[in-house]
């Protein structure tokens, strides 16, 4: 699978993978851990595409080791919308939340225990973090758009949500922290439609891209 780096944040376990150095023959077998429908969905897939997903579900699978060792990795990714195959990918038998996401030949993986967030969500974007997304002026007016970092903030938080495009972007707001929070450096996000609050939280990463990682707290905390 693909070779990872690390850059974890609070309890939310995060790994990054270089897609152009995956070997999808190769891979196959590791991947099979996951599940017949992943092994589908590979199959499914050609050139780079096929590598991101590999690259992908390395790190996922990587990650689900680390934090439910011995616990049956399987992994389902039904669209809660159509039962089609291009759902977020979920742990059927860990007490893992997961989320992945690409940028380019770039791939980042989060993945936190469930006892502690029931759901985690990740970007990844390439680009100076700081960089104003002008041409997004139209979606968040009267508001000023989005820089690059405030942008991957709205995505994770987005992803660890789960309704995707039924919620628009400009919905998202966050506040400033007035508590303790699970994430370092964390700001509280919330939807419309949505009971309870996200953390949403920078990732360390190298110039030139930006990362951020959301959590939904368990409720039990």
């Amino acid at each position: 699978m693909a070779p990872a780096q690390r850059a974890d944040v609070g309890p939310v376990a995060v790994a990054f993978g270089d897609a152009a150095h995956t070997d999808v023959a190769a891979s196959r077998d590791a991947l099979a851990a996951l599940g017949s429908d992943q092994l589908a969905r590979a199959d499914a897939l050609d050139g780079v595409l096929a590598a991101r997903f590999v690259a992908g579900r390395g790190l996922l699978l990587g990650l689900l080791e680390e934090l439910a060792p011995g616990a049956d990795p399987e992994i389902v990714t039904r669209c809660a919308r159509c039962g089609g195959p291009h759902g977020a990918p979920r742990a059927l038998h860990a007490p893992v939340a997961m989320s992945v996401s690409y940028a380019g030949a770039l791939v980042a993986a989060a993945a936190v225990r469930t006892e502690t967030a029931s759901a985690v969500g990740i970007d990844v974007e390439r680009g100076d973090p700081a960089t104003t997304l002008g041409d997004l002026g139209a979606l968040f007016a009267p508001d000023p758009p989005p820089d690059l970092a405030r942008w991957t903030r709205i995505e994770a938080v987005l992803k660890a949500d789960g309704r995707g495009i039924r919620v628009a972007p400009n919905e998202v707001r966050e506040r400033a922290a007035r508590s303790r929070t699970l994430l370092d450096g964390s700001r509280i996000a919330a939807i419309p439609g949505r009971c309870g609050t996200f953390e949403v939280a920078p990732v360390a990463v190298p110039r030139g891209v930006a990362s951020a990682v959301a959590i939904l707290r368990a409720r039990s905390r």
